[in-house]
């Protein structure tokens, strides 16, 4: 017994320290900036049992240095000084979850807080907590007010519609129909909120060309250009124009010679669709496009605690203030309506 868990330790241990270099590289980073700031006296003063009230902001500090507009001292940085991405600042809480997570054993499931038996003493994970959010929260938005726009789609897109050498087998990993179909579904999960079991589900009959403005739940147009990596219209015709389905199942079982199943009016598994998307993806969560849509479009937290579902279920977002008809359609005439009553009226 005494051997099995010795055994156990070296195991935990290796995986400790070996699970990903970036978020030691990261976490070594935090390190090096809260000691050269004078956040904290020296290396082992930051990741221990109790940490100090102000981590969470030590955390905010760290990340703000690296990717936000604003300096420290509350002055703007440059423009000609590069900064880094909302994703690589993602990157960072994550990395300092899962120190003082893994590395330290606090948990990341409890929100940071004062301790009722202790005063003065906090628990939880730091990273997890108010002050971290509300910043990851601002600084997304200022991220995309400057341009910057989620990028997973984007490299997706501009992997899987180029041509690759047939003898490189890590690019070249599908052939055309699957990389078309493979579009499709991320798209139109993307852009319509749909789980993947959903968007297999799709068939033929539930999609038409029409100007009718009764037809519901979704109206999706043409994109832009610029925005090709995101809209389902271009995919889907791409799609269809190279399959020639027109009947049942949209995205049918694909032979291994990458011609789709058309024989039997079958849906490709989700399972099987699962694989796919690992193959491409490689470093990508998969299940559902929903969660981390509705968390993006609405500037929430992607922590999903028993306040952000009740925000989910329960909201004023739930009465829209647009027609179906508007949703998708970016050539309308901007406006500006009351929130509370829907017009364009003088309280608006």
């Amino acid at each position: 017994m005494l051997r099995t868990n010795r055994y156990q330790s070296c195991v935990d241990t290796h995986q400790l320290f070996t699970e990903t270099d970036i978020t030691f590289r990261l976490l070594k980073q935090f390190k090096t900036f809260a000691v050269t700031n004078r956040l904290r006296g020296s290396e082992e003063e930051i990741f221990v049992k109790n940490p100090p009230k102000d981590t969470p902001w030590c955390i905010v500090a760290w990340i703000m240095h690296e990717c936000d507009e604003i300096r420290l001292d509350g002055t703007l940085q440059p423009e000609s000084e590069v900064r880094s991405s909302y994703s690589h600042a993602q990157k960072m809480r994550a990395a300092m979850t899962y120190g003082f997570g893994r590395y330290i054993g606090l948990s990341s499931k409890m929100p940071w807080q004062e301790s009722a038996a202790s005063p003065d003493t906090y628990i939880g994970n730091p990273s997890v907590s108010e002050p971290v959010s509300s910043f990851m929260l601002g600084l997304g938005k200022r991220k995309v007010a400057r341009g910057e726009v989620p990028t997973n789609l984007l490299r997706l897109y501009q992997f899987n519609t180029v041509a690759h050498s047939p003898d490189d087998t890590e690019t070249n990993w599908a052939g055309p129909t699957t990389r078309l179909l493979a579009q499709a579904i991320y798209t139109i999960a993307f852009v319509c909120l749909l789980r993947i079991d959903e968007a297999l589900k799709i068939q033929v009959h539930d999609i038409q060309l029409t100007n009718d403005m009764e037809i519901q739940p979704f109206y999706l147009y043409m994109f832009p250009s610029e925005m090709a990596h995101l809209c389902p219209v271009h995919a889907l015709a791409a799609y269809l124009e190279h399959t020639r389905i027109d009947t049942g199942y949209l995205f049918r079982k694909i032979d291994k010679r990458d011609r789709s199943i058309i024989q039997k009016n079958e849906p490709m598994s989700s399972e099987v669709f699962l694989e796919i998307f690992r193959t491409n993806l490689l470093a990508y969560g998969t299940h559902s496009f929903r969660r981390g849509d509705i968390c993006e479009w609405g500037g929430w937290n992607t922590e999903f605690t028993h306040l952000t579902i009740v925000k989910y279920l329960i909201s004023w977002n739930d009465n829209a203030m647009l027609s179906c008809s508007e949703f998708f359609d970016l050539n309308r005439a901007p406006t500006t309506k009351c929130w509370i009553c829907g017009r364009s009226c003088h309280c608006a």
